[in-house]
């Protein structure tokens, strides 16, 4: 019964997370760019929504016990870690805020539509392959550490069969298109800051999964790359 508590209350701090960080993001962007008519906002902002929305969709039914991980800072997780894994969660926060400046200030020259739409088919397409590797993976936490209390084990099925990383590889994608999607050619500048932090966090996540995670080193031989397939 104990345990069946702590699952559901697990469940509703990631819920509730969730709409707090959306609700901010929403302010962050519209405040900054002056009004709440800012459509390029509202479309990052339903993209996201809807990201947060078919999360929930696809692993309540059979891993709620994954959105229970992802609800809080397990045990194990270095102070590194905590840090790198705030920038990548709240990544939206920071790119929104510069790209609602330049929106608001006109720095960046007019995205074509036929860009703008590709960036949201694009940045669509890397939500979609991260909650792929999410439902193929229930130790998908949100932080680097070795879940011993929920029997962690190496996951080579799904996207995992094509890189070791693909959760990371999703969010590469979702970084680079939000300042495109949010219709800011400067923004890219600090997305590439940002992805920088992704390369950084996949190989130091790799290397602590080749220590202490058993089978892991024998799954790496089997696929090569990383992050990107064929390059790295």
């Amino acid at each position: 019964m104990q345990q069946k508590n702590d699952l559901k209350r697990g469940i509703i701090r990631w819920g509730a997370r969730q709409l707090i960080f959306w609700l901010l993001l929403m302010l962050i962007l519209m405040l900054i760019y002056g009004n709440f008519q800012w459509t390029a906002g509202w479309v990052f902002l339903i993209i996201v929504a809807g990201g947060q929305i078919l999360n929930a969709l696809i692993l309540l039914p059979n891993h709620g016990d994954l959105l229970a991980e992802r609800s809080k800072i397990g045990e194990g997780t270095s102070k590194r870690d905590i840090f790198l894994a705030f920038m990548m969660a709240y990544n939206s926060w920071f790119i929104g805020s510069f790209c609602a400046v330049d929106a608001r200030n006109g720095w960046s020259p007019q995205i074509p539509l036929w860009l703008w739409v590709a960036a949201i088919l694009l940045i669509l397409a890397g939500s979609g392959f991260t909650q792929w590797a999410m439902y193929s993976n229930r130790f998908f936490s949100g932080v680097v550490r070795i879940q011993s209390d929920r029997g962690h084990q190496v996951i080579n099925k799904g996207p995992y069969r094509i890189v070791r990383h693909p959760g990371y590889l999703g969010v590469v994608i979702f970084i680079l298109m939000t300042p495109l999607v949010l219709k800011s050619i400067w923004g890219l500048l600090l997305a590439l800051i940002f992805i920088a932090l992704v390369f950084v966090r996949t190989s130091w996540e790799d290397e602590t999964l080749r220590e202490d995670l058993p089978g892991y080193i024998e799954y790496a031989k089997e696929v090569r790359y990383k992050l990107i397939p064929k390059i790295w």
